[in-house]
């Protein structure tokens, strides 16, 4: 998980670095901590084949990293700012706004970016971003609802999977099984609101909702 940085109350000037954490899921507890690089806003990550990290920054870039050593270098200056998921084959996803990427690494280790085609729904104000295989993603948008994205060559068919009340704002998302059906978790983090400086609702609401 990130955690990002103090900023300034103008929200562009970090005043401590961001950081890196590594849980044990089966302890809860914080096995490693490293710090982000400098000026770096962390959002959304990806892990990778290989142990490698990637990470989206709410200022644009795009970081990448291993288990071993922690987030360290940076791929890009002008990447998507929202959420990020690993599909395999040194393929990622990255969205921001209204828009969605696909990114290769190559075998350079470069990050090779392709602007994708969206129908459907809008991807506004999309944050959380999950792939349930490497063709199937879901979105939150709005802090108000979830997106099935499905993906067919440089085209990416949206539409509504999860309509939410107005008690959840979903922020992250992931997918697993439970008895062998496959569930999608929507974390109500209300993260829009507390941008837009709205108390947030509580208690926080939590929801899973099983994939057909």
């Amino acid at each position: 998980m990130t955690e990002v940085g103090a900023y300034l109350q103008n929200g562009t000037s970090p005043t401590t670095l961001g950081k890196l954490h590594a849980i044990n899921i089966e302890t809860d507890e914080v096995s490693d901590t490293w710090n982000l690089p400098s000026g770096v806003f962390g959002n959304g990550v990806a892990v990778g084949e290989k142990g490698m990290i990637y990470i989206s920054d709410l200022g644009g870039k795009l970081v990448s990293g291993d288990t071993k050593n922690g987030a360290g270098a940076i791929l890009a200056e002008q990447a998507p700012t929202g959420g990020i998921c690993y599909v395999g084959n040194d393929t990622l996803y990255a969205h921001g706004g209204d828009k969605i990427s696909r990114i290769t690494i190559n075998e350079k280790g470069n990050a090779v970016f392709k602007s994708l085609s969206v129908v459907g729904e809008t991807l506004s104000n999309s944050d959380g971003l999950i792939a349930l295989d490497e063709n199937t993603l879901f979105s939150t948008k709005d802090g108000s609802s979830v997106l099935k994205l499905e993906v067919a060559g440089d085209v990416v068919f949206a539409s509504t999977k999860v309509a939410l009340s107005e008690n959840v704002g979903p922020t992250s998302l992931d997918v697993g099984t439970i008895n062998g059906t496959p569930y999608l978790l929507v974390v109500d983090g209300q993260l829009l609101s507390m941008f837009q400086q709205k108390a947030p609702r509580v208690p926080f609401s939590p929801m899973l909702k099983k994939l057909n």
